[in-house]
């Protein structure tokens, strides 16, 4: 069986040759004719940087806002390149590129030669028609865009993301048909998306200030009637004043009210990013119970007290929680002014894209040797198509194997032998 197929391809050597020789040919004679497409890279490093929080103190690094431990480092920078991803290919940063490059105007096929141009023009009309017929195949209609939302979504699938794995940096890779557009392209793609988190983290900041802000108004307020109040009540009461317990107990739900405030904050965070279920926002739920429990508990002892001195205790009470509140959202306002003041990015361009020198592709030996094996793919494949169709016996082994008896003698040509005689 292996002799028959190596006698079939021997009969047909001719034909795989020509077949392979005119496909490597046609292919690489093609590529000429491609657009050379180069290869561009930013290099960006995500920076977790150590906030600063005048009202309590954070052993955690943050990343977008986001604490990260030693533990989770891998996970978050795999999450955080995902994020940036998806933020690098939005519609803000893809938009800024076509605009400021004015890639809506410019030709790929400018610098080409004319052949290569020929090719270029050809290739957009089959793919315009074929855009066309799509959409009426799938809309019912051919949808008008314009060259500005054409440009932007080649330039999306133009630009990818390659993360370093268990590291802080990550590259922003552009393909496009000329060096210095790929270079351009991939530079002002980093320069827009780390204006765009800076934008975003300005936004949270004074979003974040003008809250604490409207906060310490309101406890300002509070803290100016809490002081009226027992102001009025010492005037109308000259010789009304507590035990010196009941001024210790005022004192210590002053703390205790602190204390609830600053854990309902922290709680508040915590709930942004995890779940109820989290074994660290499970335990500052059970703190925040239980300060309210003795809070409560120690403002019904104050009741007990006769009325006078009960009322100037809760009034006392209110004035100290009411200074307390105000001091700690006056240090939280501060934070708020210098983070939006600092206007820090965690994300910053550490190695722009240079020019690139050598065209990614085609690579002519590539596309060569594809032509090649699918020749000889194609070669074969049609020899033994031809060798089953075909049924003549064409030789003495062929008639053996076909008639299953021996061959005694052979009749030789006879026109051979009549042409060589003459």
């Amino acid at each position: 069986m292996r002799d028959d197929i190596l006698r079939m391809l021997q009969r047909h050597t001719r034909m795989i040759a020509l077949l392979c020789v005119s496909a490597v040919v046609h292919v690489v004679l093609i590529t000429y004719l491609l657009n050379e497409k180069y290869a561009a890279s930013t290099l960006v490093l995500i920076t977790p940087q150590q906030q600063v929080d005048f009202t309590h103190p954070m052993s955690e690094k943050e990343l977008l806002n986001f604490p990260v431990s030693s533990v989770g480092v891998s996970t978050q920078t795999e999450t955080s390149t995902k994020t940036y991803t998806e933020l690098i290919k939005s519609r803000p940063v893809i938009e800024r590129v076509v605009s400021v490059l004015g890639l809506d105007k410019s030709d790929d096929t400018a610098d080409a030669t004319g052949a290569q141009a020929g090719y270029g023009r050809l290739k957009k009309r089959l793919k315009g028609a074929l855009g066309g017929t799509w959409q009426v195949l799938k809309y019912g209609r051919i949808l008008e865009s314009s060259a500005f939302d054409e440009a932007a979504e080649e330039l999306s699938t133009r630009v990818a993301v390659s993360p370093t794995r268990n590291s802080y940096v990550f590259a922003i890779d552009t393909v496009w048909t000329n060096p210095q557009g790929a270079a351009d392209i991939a530079n002002e793609t980093a320069r827009a998306f780390v204006d765009l988190l800076s934008d975003i983290s300005k936004g949270q900041a004074e979003g974040a200030r003008q809250f604490v802000e409207r906060r310490l108004q309101e406890r300002e307020a509070d803290l100016a009637e809490a002081r009226r109040q027992l102001r009025e009540f010492k005037e109308q009461h000259h010789s009304v004043a507590f035990k010196e317990e009941t001024a210790e107990s005022v004192k210590l739900i002053t703390k205790l009210e602190g204390s609830l405030e600053t854990v309902q904050s922290r709680l508040s965070g915590l709930l942004d990013q995890l779940t109820a279920q989290n074994p660290k926002v499970a335990n500052l739920q059970a703190q925040r119970d239980w300060l309210k429990e003795s809070i409560g508990r120690r403002k019904n002892d104050l009741l007990q007290l006769p009325a006078a001195e009960a009322q100037l205790a809760t009034l006392d009470l209110n004035v100290k929680t009411a200074e307390q509140l105000y001091e700690r959202l006056t240090r939280e306002y501060e934070d708020a002014r210098l983070r939006e003041a600092k206007r820090t990015s965690d994300i910053r361009v550490v190695a722009p894209a240079l020019v690139p020198v050598r065209p990614v592709k085609p690579i002519k030996i590539y596309y060569a040797g594809v032509a090649l094996l699918m020749a000889l793919m194609v070669g074969v494949a049609s020899a033994l198509a031809m060798e089953v169709s075909n049924t003549r016996l064409r030789d003495i082994d062929g008639v053996q194997t076909a008639l299953g008896v021996p061959v005694l003698a052979t009749v030789p040509d006879i026109a051979a032998f009549t042409d060589q005689g003459s």
